[in-house]
């Protein structure tokens, strides 16, 4: 963390070059000259980068430094920033400086924040994210894994034939059938529940091995309920993350990762 309210000090320059140093003001004193207060936002009024994010130069001796201006905000307020934080923004207003409107998070915080508020690149400039058979590997094609999971559904083929058929290792081909890659084509989590339900028709009624002592409901330790798995798979849907589901119900993140894509709790749809 910096000192913010010791006076900085910089080189002296002159005709024969640098030499002493001088005394300027403190980072604390300089901050608060750049910053015009409205009713809402704290606008910074300095030196800003092409984002709209505002930044303060520290003077030290034969060092000099950019700051964030959010960053140097947060810490005159509230004390030192652990490591590996960001300093985010509630108001979603790059030149705020406002304290109430910042907040700590990680880096995969502030991606999600970007996504829930529309400014992620993959949803202002989709055209410049490389996703499904743009990616310079990807072997199939959205037509190609339409077709994958038609031929699955309809049975009398594997998932190692499917691989063979269309170039890829059988572990892809199983990804693509059953939505763990290729989510965004339609239909992906709907085709695991029909494919569920037609190819294994005796799993659904009687559970696995034809017992239906082996359901999960009738496992002593089993730690969810029927109402749980409905509940976590509905709002996998609607976009929640495995992790935040996990953290909520108590379980590990493998645990929901297998519930969603119907690895567990088979007769639940």
């Amino acid at each position: 963390m910096h000192d913010y309210d010791t006076p900085q000090f910089k080189t002296k320059a002159s005709s024969h070059g640098y030499h002493g140093l001088k005394q300027v003001k403190s980072i604390a004193e300089r901050f608060w000259e750049k910053v015009h207060k409205t009713e809402t936002c704290w606008f910074w009024v300095g030196s800003r980068s092409a984002k709209g994010y505002g930044f303060l130069g520290c003077c030290a001796v034969h060092n000099f430094k950019l700051l964030r201006a959010s960053r140097v905000s947060w810490e005159i307020h509230f004390g030192e920033i652990p490591p590996s934080r960001y300093v985010l923004h509630h108001c979603d207003n790059p030149p705020c400086v406002r304290p109430d409107h910042l907040f700590l998070g990680t880096n995969s915080d502030n991606q999600r924040d970007s996504v829930r508020k529309g400014r992620h690149g993959s949803i202002t400039k989709p055209q410049r994210t490389a996703r499904g058979e743009r990616l310079p590997q990807s072997r199939l094609t959205e037509k190609k894994v339409i077709e994958m999971r038609k031929r699955y559904l309809a049975g009398g083929v594997t998932y190692q034939e499917l691989g063979e058929a269309y170039g890829v290792g059988h572990v892809t081909a199983l990804r693509a059938v059953t939505g763990v890659s290729w989510a965004k084509l339609p239909g992906a989590l709907v085709l695991l529940k029909e494919h569920w339900a037609k190819r294994h028709p005796d799993r659904i009624r009687t559970g696995w091995h034809h017992n239906p002592s082996t359901r999960a409901k009738h496992i002593s330790s089993a730690i969810l309920t029927e109402g749980n798995v409905r509940e976590i798979r509905h709002r996998y849907e609607a976009g929640e993350s495995q992790k935040t589901l996990a953290t909520e119900f108590g379980v590990a993140p493998m645990t929901v990762n297998r519930i969603v894509r119907y690895r567990t709790w088979t007769h639940i749809l």
